[in-house]
């Protein structure tokens, strides 16, 4: 078989990408994994874990790297900052494979040349693969769709908890920078007033924004990588694809703060037509909340109307069986 090198930039991305080794072993593929953090996986032994210590040592590695396959779900590959192989003759160079680990549209999300330095994208629905045609070169990378991995169904019947989870995306201006420090204590204080245990997750991204609400009294700080959403009741961000994981788990209310977007990508005229998923999303499971004066009545009597569009941003499912065979076909 293959080898493959699969590449876990850190911690909070281990759930991405669990179901993708689980097919691997069960496939009983050889793979490694190499990381910038020093990783712990219960079924997987420490020595096929290979741990880089600095970006430096890391490119260093990627730039000789020999092997058939390395997967990630860390875009831009081929920059300098993650760089391709240049070992020579080229055969020996891998393939290179992208898989998401969000579902909101790769076309402002992410910034220029984000995925053409990949062979292969498996795409979480056929939304995003529509969409990736436009930034990608076909005719260079296949685009596979294979569902998304990170969504865990709910057959349990919900139970109020009154716990709302304040999770927004990362990066300038969102809703936990300094620019919303008082707007998001007014939000806090407003949701306690009405009797909910409120519960802080900044993105993995920004971890260390902690430290600044460990002094606030009366909420939680929850800092998992992975979300219990069955938790929750309720879930407030801006324009984070967490929501969609949410909802699918749990059906509930999101609220959408009206912060910036956060654009590192100009679309070309010819995408200014696409509807993009972290748009399309507002007002269909959630409603949008000004983030000067938040409207609670919006958010607790919001009820969602079933929607064709976010139904199929669900679809198709991730069983392990068709990822089986999708890995068998390309390893083989």
């Amino acid at each position: 078989m293959s080898r493959i090198i699969v590449f876990i930039e850190n911690q909070s991305y281990l759930n991405f990408t669990k179901p993708y080794l689980d097919s691997l072993i069960r496939m009983n593929i050889e793979f490694q994994i190499f990381s910038l953090e020093n990783i712990k996986i219960d079924d997987i032994e420490n020595e096929k874990i290979k741990f880089f210590n600095s970006k430096k040592t890391l490119n260093k590695a990627l730039i000789n790297l020999e092997c058939d396959y390395f997967i990630t779900t860390t875009p831009g590959i081929g920059n300098s900052f993650f760089p391709k192989s240049k070992i020579l003759p080229k055969s020996k160079r891998p393939k290179y494979i992208y898989f998401f680990h969000s579902l909101v549209s790769p076309n402002e999300n992410y910034a220029k040349n984000s995925f053409n330095g990949f062979d292969i994208i498996l795409s979480p629905n056929n939304t995003i693969t529509n969409q990736l045609k436009y930034i990608v070169g076909e005719k260079y990378t296949k685009i596979l769709t294979v569902g998304y991995q990170h969504l865990e169904k709910n057959n349990k019947e919900h139970i109020n908890t009154n716990n709302f989870l304040i999770a927004p995306s990362w990066g300038k201006d969102n809703l936990f920078s300094d620019k919303y420090n008082q707007q998001l204590l007014q939000m806090i204080e407003r949701l306690k007033d009405n009797e909910k245990n409120v519960f802080l997750r900044p993105h993995p991204m920004e971890i260390e924004i902690l430290k600044k609400f460990e002094k606030i009294n009366g909420i939680n700080l929850y800092s998992t990588n992975d979300i219990n959403f069955r938790n929750f009741d309720c879930l407030i961000t801006d324009w984070s694809g967490i929501s969609l994981e949410f909802f699918y788990s749990t059906r509930n209310v999101v609220g959408f703060v009206n912060t910036p977007k956060k654009i590192k990508r100009k679309l070309k005229r010819v995408e200014r037509k696409l509807n993009l998923v972290e748009n399309m999303v507002r007002n269909k499971i959630g409603p949008i909340l000004d983030v000067e004066n938040l409207d609670l009545e919006l958010l607790f009597n919001f009820q969602y109307q079933k929607s064709e569009y976010i139904e199929k941003l669900f679809l198709p499912e991730f069983p392990k069986i068709d990822i089986d065979n999708i890995f068998l076909s390309l390893f083989k």
